[in-house]
């Protein structure tokens, strides 16, 4: 029953945001600790390099309907800037997986910086970690010019 519950849930949540996450082997993978202040326990976050794109993919655990996920981006770990929102469909049940996924097409610095921020309606603000993405493909181009 669980099973089905978790396959249901994911199979919404892919057509909510219809966002396919391909596999990738420079996956940056990230695991949180529930946190029993919040509702919401972020459980996962991953970020996938995939034909130029990066794809961002989080779980979460036991979710209230005021969460929303907003996604932020950093050139220098200090000022971070929006780059996309995403609200929280509400699951309470902790035995239910709950699947996010997000694109960011813009990945034109060499070195950006990527967290997830949750929002809610009581005020309440909480960072997931930080992630570092290196673009592979910027530093092939500066590799050969310097050639």
């Amino acid at each position: 029953m669980k099973t089905t519950a978790t396959l249901i849930l994911l199979a919404i949540s892919g057509l909510l945001f219809s966002q396919k996450v391909p596999e990738s082997n420079g996956s940056i993978v990230s695991t949180f600790n529930k946190d029993e202040n919040y509702i919401t326990s972020l459980t996962s976050f991953e970020l996938n390099l995939f034909e130029n794109q990066l794809y961002f993919k989080w779980t979460v655990k036991a979710e209230t309907k005021d969460c929303l996920y907003i996604m932020e981006k950093s050139v220098d770990n200090q000022a971070f800037s929006r780059i996309g929102i995403i609200k929280g469909i509400g699951v309470p049940n902790e035995n239910i997986d709950i699947l996010y996924c997000f694109k960011d097409s813009n990945i034109n610095q060499n070195t950006s910086y990527y967290r997830i921020k949750q929002l809610y309606e009581s005020g309440i603000i909480r960072y997931s970690d930080t992630k570092v993405f290196e673009n592979p493909s910027i530093q092939y181009v500066v590799d050969n010019i310097n050639k």
